[in-house]
């Protein structure tokens, strides 16, 4: 059972874009639909493989940042909200987690919105790297388009 693109919210995201572009561009609308669907799938596949891989350098940067900022809490406001955000969430956790499933699910909700500060700050650069490749890549292709 293979990956499918289009069903990936990379691709949704390059096929809004190029119909964007469309509307800027009259010498795209001579291309035929396949034509135009064959491109955002090829923008989607590049995107995806630099948004992955981008992901990974990203993941460690974080990584190495929060453990930083573990060791350096003392010197910075910032530091020391972040490592009381962690350790709230991790008392949480630690704590009872009642009974059935309710109990399970009220403590899963109750450290996702404690985490939810941090967790914006971290995804953030993420999208927004993942947005600016697509729109770089998008140019491209429409500019070798036009040639």
């Amino acid at each position: 059972m293979g990956f499918r693109i289009q069903k990936s919210l990379i691709y949704k995201y390059v096929s809004y874009r190029f119909k964007r572009e469309c509307l800027n561009e009259p010498t795209l609308d001579c291309m035929s639909p396949s034509e135009k669907e064959g491109l955002c799938v090829a923008v989607a596949k590049k995107t995806s493989w630099i948004f992955l891989v981008f992901g990974a350098v990203y993941c460690c940067a974080v990584f190495w940042f929060t453990h930083y900022l573990w060791m350096f809490q003392e010197q910075s406001t910032f530091a020391k909200w972040l490592v009381d955000i962690l350790q709230s969430a991790n008392d949480i956790i630690q704590g009872d987690w009642g009974y059935g499933m309710m109990g399970k699910r009220d403590i899963v909700f109750r450290v996702f919105f404690t985490l939810f500060p941090v967790i914006l700050m971290m995804v953030i650069p993420l999208v927004a790297f993942m947005m600016v490749t697509a729109n770089l890549l998008i140019r491209q292709m429409v500019d070798r388009e036009k040639e």
